[in-house]
C-alpha cells in the first residue's frame, strides 16, 4: 500500500506551516534478482538474489515559511526510512581481500570485483532553506539564496559501507538580480544577474572491500586512491543579462546572455561518473573535469500569424 497524507495551516496572513507523511514501495528489478555476469558499463561482476523483497519507505517532512512584503523565507526538513533497501555489496574471497572474477582476462579487460545484491535498512534525511529578499523600496535589486543538505546511510553495517554512494554534498546558491524596467524605448524587462554556487567537500565516502567502478590497488592505484578520498569542494560564479527587444511597440524578440563558470574554475562534481579515470601520469590527477567557462546566447522570437484588425 502506498499513500500520502498532509496538510497546511496558516497562522497569519504571511506565516504558514506544512506537514506530510507518505509511504511507498519498489519491487526489485530483473538485474537485482537474476544478474550473474559482468556489467558491460562498470566491468563489475554482479550476482543477483531471487529472494529479494520489495523495498518500502516511510517519509515525513515538515515546512515552515514566511511570505512578507519584502522577503520570503522557507525551511523544509525531511526524513525517509527505507526498509529492505537493495544495494550491491562487495564480497570477500575465502583467502581474504576482494573477491575477483577473471572471466574477462582473455578480452583484455582485467579482473572484475564481485558484488552481490543485498538488502538492509537505509535512512535519508536533510533539508533545504530558501531566502528571497525583494525590498519594495529598492525595486532595482533582488537576492535569492538557498542552502540544501542531505545525508544517507545504511543501518547496522560496518563503517566501510555506512554511507550511501552518490549522495550530493551540501550546496549553497546565491543569485543577485538587478531588474531594469526599460532602457530607452527599445529594451524592456531587462536585467543583470550575478550568482554563485558553493559546493562543499563530500567527506562521507562509500568504502567497500572492492570499489564498484572496477578499480583495484594493483591495476589502477591512482584511481583507487581517489575513490577512497573525499571529493573536494568548489565555488563557481556566473553572470547573465537579458531583456525584450521592442520595435513600434511590439516585442521583436527576447535576448538572454549567460556565462556559467565565469572564472573557468577546474572542478569535478561529486555526482560525476567520470571522476575516477583516466589518470594523468604527469600530474597524478584523476578524473575528467566538468565543463569550464561556458557562454550561451538564447533568442526567443514570437510568431504571430493573425491578421491585424482594420
Amino acid at each position: 500500500m502506498s499513500f500520502s497524507f498532509g496538510g497546511a495551516y496558516t497562522f497569519a496572513s504571511n506565516l504558514f506551516v506544512k506537514a506530510n507523511i507518505a509511504r511507498g514501495w519498489r519491487a526489485p528489478n530483473v538485474a537485482e534478482c537474476a544478474a550473474n555476469g559482468v556489467h558491460d558499463g562498470t566491468v563489475v561482476y554482479e550476482i543477483g538474489d531471487h529472494s529479494l523483497k520489495p523495498e518500502t519507505s516511510l517519509e515525513e517532512d515538515l515546512s515552515f515559511g514566511v511570505n512578507a512584503k519584502d522577503l520570503s523565507f522557507e525551511i523544509d526538513l525531511f526524513n525517509n526510512s527505507i526498509s529492505d533497501f537493495i544495494y550491491a555489496r562487495g564480497l570477500q574471497s575465502v583467502f581474504g581481500g576482494d573477491s575477483i572474477n577473471n572471466s574477462l582476462n582473455a578480452a583484455g579487460l582485467g579482473a572484475a570485483p564481485v558484488y552481490k545484491y543485498s538488502q538492509g535498512k537505509a535512512e535519508l534525511y536533510g533539508g533545504e532553506m530558501e531566502l528571497d529578499i525583494h525590498p519594495s523600496d529598492l525595486p532595482w535589486i533582488q537576492l535569492n539564496t538557498t542552502l540544501s543538505m542531505v545525508y544517507g546511510s545504511l543501518k547496522n553495517v560496518p563503517d566501510s559501507i555506512k554511507y550511501l554512494p552518490f549522495v550530493p554534498p551540501t550546496r549553497i546558491t546565491a543569485d543577485l538580480k538587478f531588474p531594469i524596467k526599460a532602457i530607452g524605448n527599445k529594451i524592456k524587462n531587462a536585467y543583470l544577474k550575478f550568482g554563485l554556487l558553493d559546493c562543499f567537500e563530500q567527506k562521507d565516502i562509500y568504502r567497500q572491500f572492492a570499489i564498484y567502478n572496477g578499480l583495484s590497488t594493483a591495476l589502477t592505484p591512482y584511481e583507487y586512491a581517489a575513490s577512497t578520498s573525499a571529493t573536494k569542494g568548489y565555488v563557481l560564479f556566473n553572470a547573465g543579462a537579458g531583456g525584450d527587444i521592442i520595435s513600434n511597440g511590439k516585442t521583436i524578440c527576447q535576448l538572454y546572455i549567460i556565462c556559467n563558470n565565469l572564472f573557468n574554475t577546474p572542478y569535478i562534481d561529486y555526482m560525476s561518473r567520470f571522476k575516477y579515470d583516466p589518470v594523468n601520469y604527469t600530474t597524478g590527477r584523476v578524473g575528467v573535469f566538468n565543463m569550464g567557462r561556458n557562454l550561451s546566447v538564447k533568442i526567443l522570437v514570437p510568431l504571430d500569424f493573425t491578421a491585424d484588425k482594420k
